[in-house]
């Protein structure tokens, strides 16, 4: 039945324990009074209004407010998005952050958000704080080198088998 021998000794051992637990006192007991618990929900009113077909929430008061305060929320992000493109797209931050393209644009802007978060520990948690030192070094680190780094990546020995992977071969035309 089972292809690992180990699997079928495991089961082999439940299936042997489980015998005990089904041939229990208490296992027998606690069968029989699980059924007549689960035969009452079944026969019970609330048994039957739970597990009928009948979709009277659909058709309530308390449906029709949460229905009506969904829209409004609704149609007030629907404003706030229209609100957010007319507004925040034609806006100087906006042109600063599509300013940061290309591979140097985005270790520069790391670079710059690690300097500031670190800015911001060091005011928060005092001068004492060394993640906050760890980040503003790393942040002046990085703006340092930040227009050499895919110049670093290109030529790195430890990196080169993961950058061949990327590189699009462009050998002869009679390559075979």
């Amino acid at each position: 039945m089972y292809n690992s021998k180990f699997i079928k000794l495991i089961m082999v051992i439940v299936n042997y324990l489980g015998s005990f637990w089904r041939n229990s006192i208490f296992g027998r007991l606690s069968k029989n009074i699980s059924s007549k618990i689960k035969s009452g929900f079944d026969n019970s009113h609330t048994g039957i209004f739970l597990k009928s077909d009948n979709n009277c929430f659909k058709y309530s008061l308390f449906y029709k407010i949460i229905c009506s305060f969904v829209s409004l929320i609704e149609k007030l992000l629907n404003t706030f998005i229209k609100f957010y493109k007319n507004v925040f797209l034609s806006s100087d931050s906006y042109d600063a952050i599509n300013s940061y393209s290309g591979f140097s644009g985005i270790i520069n802007m790391f670079s710059k958000i690690l300097l500031f978060t670190g800015i911001g520990i060091l005011l928060y948690d005092g001068f004492l704080s060394k993640m906050a030192w760890a980040f503003i070094f790393m942040g002046i680190i990085l703006l340092l080198i930040s227009d050499h780094v895919l110049n670093i990546i290109e030529h790195s020995v430890a990196l080169k088998p993961f950058t061949a992977l990327f590189k699009i071969d462009e050998g002869d035309k009679k390559w075979w």
